[in-house]
């Protein structure tokens, strides 16, 4: 015996909405989305790379020098707001270790929020796709490969290519997370670093050249970006750290910051190592929550925490270095330029759903990238952008303790 034709049939049906994507000024019929993340790469490194096909599909499209990742810049957080298009205190990932009494530090507890850009695809009969990708929560096809294969740059573009040509998600988001493991490890900006980079875009060149060979290339719309860039940690500041906790105090080590009781704000304030002191209101300005009487302490270039595996350079602070990552989209719809207007990371996953047309979600925060596509800016986005570059300018000033109501 074996199953009816008609059972077959049914069985074989994706357990998907039918197709009925929004209209919208920037939808393109047959169009998929392509985001590539270069895990831990600055504005600065990737403009200073060898990277030949990424570098003409840069020239051929639109890409943004002033865009800013969401804070903290630490990865689970900063992908998640890639994905969300929105801020952590939204989201709900944001610092990864906090602390307990008797229980010294541990991880956060997870988030519930459940509303992705592959939700948006979804609720209009749209699949997508994540290799390598555990922050892109919700997506139809999953391969998050790490712990099988590690951060080979390799194995994650044979599984990319395997996804996308098996699968014809709208969207595929793939992660190199050599670039991060490998600035971590020799220091940010390191020849191992680019020479990473220049690996990745072969395997670009790649699949490209096979999107070519299946008619499919014209249909394509690139964006790559990342979810933070680094700075250097060689100066330990484990000492201060490890005395207070030894002391009974509160204090969540973070990377390349720190989580502190309000009472050890005050004698930070002239120490050499801090770079910025956020209070809980200055915390909820920047789109991070954290309890009410805590104060985030982020550090000057040079020093971090160290792990049980000491790093050369690392990320979490709000330094440019860090803040500052690359953002390029080419391909189908888009018309060549460049802007140097301030954008956010939080901006690509509503831009993904309107050239897409999926569904407008009530959390996105972020705005619609419509100048890569030859569109103005509409008034309120205008002014959104000198909102961002007045907070821009204020973060990155001499101000050592930020004020709310400048952010």
């Amino acid at each position: 015996m074996t199953l009816p034709q008609e059972i077959k049939v049914k069985l074989g049906v994706p357990d998907i909405p039918p197709y009925s994507p929004r209209e919208t000024t920037l939808f393109r019929e047959g169009r998929k989305v392509i985001l590539v993340i270069l895990d831990g790469v600055s504005s600065s490194v990737f403009e200073t790379a060898h990277m030949q096909t990424i570098r003409k599909l840069q020239r051929e499209g639109f890409s943004y020098s002033h865009c800013v990742t969401t804070t903290p810049t630490i990865t689970g957080s900063a992908h998640t707001s890639i994905h969300t298009g929105t801020y952590p205190s939204v989201h709900g990932v944001g610092l990864p270790y906090t602390y307990a009494e008797g229980t010294g530090v541990h991880p956060a507890p997870p988030s519930s929020f459940n509303s992705y850009i592959a939700d948006s695809l979804r609720m209009r009969g749209m699949s997508s796709a994540a290799v390598s990708d555990g922050a892109a929560k919700n997506a139809f096809i999953s391969v998050y490969g790490e712990g099988f294969f590690g951060h080979s740059i390799a194995a994650v573009a044979e599984e990319w290519r395997h996804v996308f040509f098996r699968y014809k998600p709208r969207l595929t988001t793939v992660t190199f997370y050599a670039t991060d493991t490998l600035g971590h490890r020799f220091g940010s900006g390191h020849e191992m670093v680019y020479a990473a980079l220049e690996d990745i875009d072969v395997e670009v060149d790649r699949f490209a050249a096979e999107l070519a060979d299946a008619g499919e290339l014209d249909d394509i719309l690139w964006i790559f970006t990342a979810d933070h860039g680094m700075a250097s940690t060689e100066n330990p500041i484990n000492e201060w750290v490890d005395g207070k906790l030894a002391k009974g105090h509160w204090i969540a080590p973070n990377m390349r910051c720190l989580l502190v009781e309000d009472e050890l704000a005050a004698e930070l304030q002239s120490v050499d190592w801090v770079d910025k002191i956020a209070a809980h209101d200055a915390c909820a300005a920047l789109g991070l929550g954290v309890p009410e009487d805590r104060t985030l302490i982020c550090l000057n270039p040079g020093f971090g925490y160290h792990g049980a595996k000491p790093e050369m350079a690392n990320h979490g602070g709000l330094t440019e270095t860090e803040r500052r990552v690359p953002l390029v989209l080419s391909g189908l719809g888009v018309k060549p330029g460049q802007s140097a207007v301030p954008v956010e990371t939080i901006d690509i996953a509503p831009t993904i759903a309107e050239v897409l047309g999926g569904a407008w979600l009530d959390t996105f925060a972020g705005r619609v990238l419509v100048e890569a596509f030859g569109h103005s800016l509409a008034p309120e986005m205008e002014v959104l952008t000198e909102q961002r570059r007045k907070q821009y300018a204020y973060i990155h000033s001499s101000a050592r303790v930020l004020e709310s109501s400048r952010l």
